[in-house]
């Protein structure tokens, strides 16, 4: 009797597991066919990270191109070979999820039904120590323009403060920007992306002392530098 009362707990318990079983692969199931938009969304910052970063290397590349002083081509060259260190990937088609540029792109809730267009102000700033800190400007209608200022802190990127300009302007082609090595206002790297709809048109990296006075992103440190963000 005892040897059949074992037997049918066995048989009882495989069959609720039986009936439970598919119940959670329905669940699971279900979670995946109604988050669609989730799944999108990584995918579509997938995407924008991947071609942010070809289209840097791409402007890197030309700059070593077309670079005729040999100090300015080598520092073009240390940049292309220390810049997948920077973004934490291995290679430019991959994704790092933990990357800065990730990070900030999931920051300012970067989305694909979210038509936009706007700036990406990557401007380091040495020191004592290394200050990372981003610019996301956006030019409405009469050349107005938002300047929302960004650091890396603890880990993450936190807001700072916003700033408001006036007739304010980048030109549309940021190779134009682009002067003379060592007759820019720049002392260090800069990188300007231009987006489109919330995808990247283009990606210019400014090495030091190359991106002209007349550029409208000088007006954007500025702004910093004279400390006027609201907080």
């Amino acid at each position: 009797m005892r040897i059949k009362l074992e037997k049918g707990n066995y048989r009882t318990k495989s069959y609720s597991m039986f009936k439970l079983t598919p119940f959670l692969f329905f669940i699971f199931f279900s979670c995946l066919v109604h988050n669609p938009n989730q799944t999108y969304a990584q995918q579509h910052l997938d995407s924008v990270f991947i071609n942010w970063n070809i289209s840097t290397f791409k402007s890197l590349d030309a700059q070593i191109q077309s670079s005729t002083d040999s100090v300015q081509k080598s520092n073009y060259e240390n940049r292309r070979l220390t810049f997948n260190g920077y973004l934490d990937i291995e290679k430019v088609e991959s994704v790092n999820t933990e990357s800065l540029r990730y990070k900030f792109l999931r920051k300012i809730r970067l989305r694909n039904n979210e038509r936009q267009n706007f700036y990406i102000i990557e401007a380091n700033k040495s020191g004592m120590s290394m200050l990372l800190r981003n610019f996301v400007v956006q030019i409405g209608a009469a050349h107005k323009a938002e300047i929302v200022f960004f650091t890396y802190v603890n880990g993450k990127w936190q807001k700072q403060g916003l700033c408001k300009k006036d007739n304010f302007n980048i030109d549309n082609d940021l190779k134009s920007s682009i002067t003379e090595f060592g007759n820019g206002f720049n002392y260090g790297d800069i990188i300007v992306t231009k987006f489109e709809n919330n995808l990247v048109k283009e990606s210019q990296y400014y090495l030091y002392s190359t991106l002209s006075m007349k550029s409208g992103i000088k007006e954007v440190l500025n702004c910093y530098k004279q400390e006027n963000f609201i907080k």
